[in-house]
């Protein structure tokens, strides 16, 4: 923050007066480009994992109607 009062980098932004940036600005935008890219492709996992996972139950809720519809119809012509 070169050329800001003390008062502004200290009171309003709540930095330490005397620091000075580890990364140089194209440096900074390059990592947080990085950052941003892998947030991307972590939730696009995410999402594709929850989308499989619906598929099964639902999967798993059509066959059991499935198994249930049929159990009661047998039961009903056997029982008959």
């Amino acid at each position: 923050m070169d050329g800001e009062p003390a008062e502004v980098v200290y009171e309003i932004a709540k930095g330490f007066v005397y620091s000075s940036a580890v990364r140089c600005r194209a440096c900074r935008r390059k990592e947080r480009a990085r950052r941003d890219e892998a947030k991307r492709v972590h939730l696009e996992g995410i999402a594709r994992k929850n989308q499989a996972r619906m598929a099964r139950e639902r999967e798993i809720i059509m066959t059991s109607s499935y198994v249930w519809f049929h159990w009661a119809l047998l039961s009903a012509v056997f029982a008959s």
